[in-house]
């Protein structure tokens, strides 16, 4: 009885696994971060120093994806001062051309990785600012913590709609500090 119980349990366990494998295996990873002016990945930031944001997408396969702009939400690089347990919103780095876009289609090609990039600050030595949106002119961000995220649902698909890939409820968050 004691083997058939850990056959049973093994069995269970090598199935939790393979799920585990097939959520791994997704066609595109997505991915938040804040970038500083070198492009460099981070989280803490001096007081004056421009903040990059960038939403990558990664194309697994080798054919080239469409995607939906409609991802894109309200809450889209929209920035929170943490104040306790509150968050109070400050702004977005961008103004949407949404309204222009929303007919156009959007691809990535197969192995390779496009994405959203936005400083905070308008600034023309930024050379990878997204040409689908103006930039915002905001202030600096004063000292203090803050996060940013959003949650959307995402669509990618092949040219003739054959395959079709749906991420629902996707979360993104990203805290950080300025100083």
């Amino acid at each position: 009885m004691k083997t058939i119980a850990i056959l049973i349990f093994q069995v269970f366990l090598l199935a939790l696994i393979a799920c585990e494998k097939e959520d791994n295996d997704l066609p595109v990873t997505l991915k938040l971060e804040l970038l500083d002016e070198n492009s460099v990945s981070c989280n803490q930031f001096e007081y004056g120093e421009n903040i990059i944001f960038s939403f990558k997408m990664t194309n697994n396969l080798d054919s080239t994806l469409y995607y939906d702009f409609s991802f894109m939400n309200d809450d889209f690089f929209k920035v929170y001062l943490k104040d306790g347990d509150d968050l109070i919103a400050i702004g977005k780095p961008y103004v949407s051309l949404y309204l222009e876009l929303r007919y156009s289609q959007f691809f990535i090609s197969g192995n390779t990785t496009s994405g959203y990039f936005l400083p905070w600050i308008s600034d023309s030595s930024i050379v990878h600012v997204t040409p689908c949106f103006v930039v915002h002119p905001n202030e600096l961000l004063e000292k203090g913590d803050y996060v940013t995220g959003f949650t959307s649902d995402f669509k990618f698909y092949t040219k003739d709609k054959s395959e079709i890939y749906e991420l629902k409820n996707q979360s993104f968050e990203v805290n950080f500090i300025i100083e």
